[in-house]
């Protein structure tokens, strides 16, 4: 046999060992490797979601604490049906909520006035519909006073409308002002 015979086969079956070193050894490692990755990565995110939850839980002590603390008045439910009614209205008829101040309250001659002040951005027919809907058809109280606003949002270009509404809720009370 010549000597480039034998180099021929020497380099082929080198070449061949490699080959299957590569599909024996090599390629499960790689596998693995990859595996191993994913699994770590899920690790990852289950340590991250279990300091989620755990934040949520505190989260919630500290709102059911508030809550102890600070309790829900009748005129709230009255609010959050007032937030209610319109933020639904406002999904039919394209308004939005930009602000919901907090009620101002006043007591006259045995009559307790809460005053609910917020501000919506929409079309001029909407509003208008809006006001009639929580004057005549839902019965939160009278509405007083709203001032049209026309904004610009320099952004864009373009302007909108915004309302403030100021809603005024009547009710009898026991509590005299001297």
């Amino acid at each position: 046999m010549s000597d480039s015979k034998k180099n021929k086969i020497l380099l082929l079956s080198f070449l061949s060992s490699l080959w299957v070193c590569y599909i024996l050894a090599i390629s499960p490692t790689l596998a693995l490797k990859k595996e191993a990755k994913f699994l770590e990565k899920k690790h990852l995110q289950n340590q991250e979601t279990l300091l989620e939850l755990n934040r949520l839980i505190l989260q919630k002590k500290q709102y059911e604490q508030i809550l102890k603390t600070y309790p829900v008045y009748k005129t709230s439910s009255l609010q959050n049906n007032l937030l209610e009614t319109i933020h639904t209205f406002g999904k039919k008829q394209q308004l939005k909520i930009v602000s919901f101040h907090q009620p101002h309250s006043a007591v006259f001659k045995n009559t307790l006035f809460t005053t609910y002040s917020f501000e919506v951005k929409g079309s001029y027919q909407s509003m208008v519909k809006l006001i009639q809907h929580l004057e005549e058809k839902r019965l939160f109280g009278t509405v007083f006073s709203c001032r049209f606003e026309k904004k610009k949002n320099y952004r864009t270009n373009k302007s909108f409308l915004v309302c403030t509404l100021f809603l005024q809720h009547a009710e009898q009370t026991e509590i005299s002002m001297p």
